[in-house]
């Protein structure tokens, strides 16, 4: 017979684990290949580097209150050519009994090469008596390869007024059976070396109701809840960082399904257990969408669709009543975010590229956002894949490696200027190159993604097109515009270009095109990795829809545009 805590385990195993692994649990009488008595103890850091950041380099130690160590050396070895450098790092604490200890070292940007390099930490611990040694992590069955960082010569491609951040992160309230996130602390001290702003903690509701260390004990009075929105408030009291506090709810769809809807800038919990996997096939939604969203917007907040091109697998169908996000969910008015960009390109990216191109010609003003989904995982992602059996390391859905751009222009970021940006639409999202699409007319008036142009025939309205890249994302590749006729119900490309150069040069360019509506191809050929155009769109009362743009590299990063809304 399963004990309660069993079934909410086996439940779980059937779940994409994409945080910090739990080691630890076992079903009674089952054996893990992977348990030890020993802490989980983990290092992390992050996967690139703005120009003269230091390295940020986390220590994570879990369970040390059941099996106390003591931390003997710790040490760093940089190797991008021969001869490597090693560096050792000061310990301030030898002795660990904590239930979640961390510590966050530095290494000085003078120490570390340019460019791609790798970094291996090895360090020496006192377990019942007995000094081991470990490479990364002391996992039994991970590869404890090196980490691998990008230290970057150029900033991540953007313009000024424009600020990066990850609007979906999961916390140290994230702590179950199977895994646990990073606590807020190591956000705040990881985001600026990526080139980040600000970003969203967006646990799950299912967690957040849980007793501190007790993954199925419901906990009335929110305390995970409450300590994390004083963790939030001590970090944001210290500036260059912005930390949102939100959640990742779990809602019915019009199918009766659970979906997840993200709520931004909350402060208020808001319930949601219906795929929390805490009792058997007791899966039905807690509310509906509409209903959530509601809440979430009566508390001044954001709700979001979050990964809205997922599909769950059949096990989560049928224990968990996970759905699909559908067009009938989104096409309402309760909410106008989609975030389609979870992690790395998948099919799922794609598929939610193309629910978001279906309500976009229904005339429904839907805008497009990006989050990590990062459950800590900074440099790579260690995750349980069979339960008790093995892992699965990858660099899918690190801290930053999708985000989302506002544009604030002058006014300074902060949560609320961050997020109305986000609501209006000023935003685009990227994994890695830069556009910045606006209309210009005569009298100096600009409208971005998110903007409307009001009888776009009676002025002078100029297309821009700046487009930017690095050496880390490798040099432009297609460049599409394209243009949604909302009376027809169909979107064309109205611009294509995919005559860049492969290697880098230092002027900037400008091209003039005419009766842009008329022609399928960019003329010319350029010699640059960052562009502009000027497109003399002749203005038309045929436009009555939308403008928006793509853009890939040659490595296949890609940037995405939300809409210029046009009215004729």
């Amino acid at each position: 017979m399963l004990l309660p805590g069993d079934k909410l385990s086996l439940l779980l195993s059937i779940l994409p684990i994409l945080a910090y692994a739990e080691t630890h649990y076992r079903f009674t009488g089952f054996p893990s290949r992977y348990f030890k008595r020993e802490p989980e103890i983990i290092f992390d850091l992050p996967r690139r580097l703005e120009p003269g950041a230091d390295l940020p380099v986390i220590l994570l130690i879990k369970d040390a209150d059941r099996y106390p160590i003591s931390v003997e050396s710790i040490e760093a070895t940089i190797r991008q050519k021969q001869p490597s450098e090693t560096i050792k790092f000061q310990l301030p604490v030898s002795k660990v009994t904590d239930y979640l200890f961390y510590q966050i070292f530095t290494i000085q940007n003078s120490q570390l090469p340019q460019g791609g390099f790798e970094i291996n930490i090895a360090f020496k611990y006192a377990s019942k008596g007995k000094i081991k040694k470990a490479q990364n992590d002391n996992h039994r069955g991970t590869r404890h390869k090196p980490f691998k960082v990008y230290h970057n010569s150029e900033s991540w491609p953007k313009d000024n007024g424009w600020y990066a951040g990850d609007i979906h992160a999961h916390s140290d309230a994230t702590d179950d059976f199977v895994e646990f996130g990073a606590p807020i602390e190591v956000y705040a001290k990881m985001g600026p070396p990526l080139g980040l702003s600000f970003m969203a903690i967006t646990d799950h509701s299912y967690d957040i109701d849980d007793e501190p260390g007790k993954y199925y004990a419901p906990d009335l009075d929110l305390k995970r809840w409450k300590h994390l929105s004083k963790s939030i408030s001590e970090s944001n009291a210290n500036p260059g960082f912005i930390i949102i506090q939100g959640e990742e709810i779990s809602c019915g769809s019009k199918d009766s399904r659970n979906v997840h809807l993200l709520g931004l800038n909350m402060n208020r919990f808001i319930p949601g257990y219906g795929d929390s996997a805490e009792s058997w096939f007791n899966n039905s939604p807690t509310s509906p969408i509409g209903q959530v969203a509601g809440e979430i917007t009566g508390q001044g907040g954001l709700p979001v669709a979050a990964h809205p091109g997922e599909k769950p697998t059949f096990l989560e169908k049928l224990l968990l009543n996970r759905g699909p996000w559908t067009f009938d969910d989104c096409d309402s008015d309760d909410f106008h975010h989609l975030q389609i960009l979870n992690g790395r390109r998948t099919d799922s990216f794609f598929a939610g590229i193309a629910l978001w191109r279906k309500l976009l010609i229904e005339g429904h003003h839907k805008y497009v956002v990006a989050g990590s989904d990062a459950h800590g995982n900074l440099n790579r992602l260690r995750q349980i894949r069979m339960p008790f059996l093995n892992f699965r390391e990858s660099d899918r859905q690190t801290f930053g490696c999708s985000r989302t751009l506002v544009y604030l222009g002058d006014t300074p970021p902060s949560a609320f200027s961050i997020l109305e940006a986000i609501r209006l639409g000023n935003c685009i999202i990227t994994d890695g190159p830069f556009i910045n699409l606006f209309f210009k007319n005569s009298d100096s008036e600009r409208r971005i993604p998110g903007d409307t142009i009001e009888n776009m025939g009676t002025s002078d309205w100029q297309l821009n097109i700046e487009l930017k890249t690095t050496e880390e994302f490798g040099p432009l590749g297609k460049m599409r515009i394209y243009y949604g006729d909302i009376n027809k119900r169909k979107e064309s490309m109205l611009i294509y270009e995919d005559a860049f150069p492969k290697t880098y040069h230092d002027h900037f360019e400008s091209l003039n095109i005419t009766n842009a509506l008329n022609s399928n191809v960019l003329p010319g050929t350029h010699q640059k990795k960052d562009f502009r155009y000027d497109s003399g769109i002749t203005p038309s009362p045929k436009l009555n829809g939308y403008i928006r743009a793509e853009l890939t590299t040659v490595k296949g990063n890609i940037c995405l545009t939300n809409p210029i809304w046009i009215k004729s």
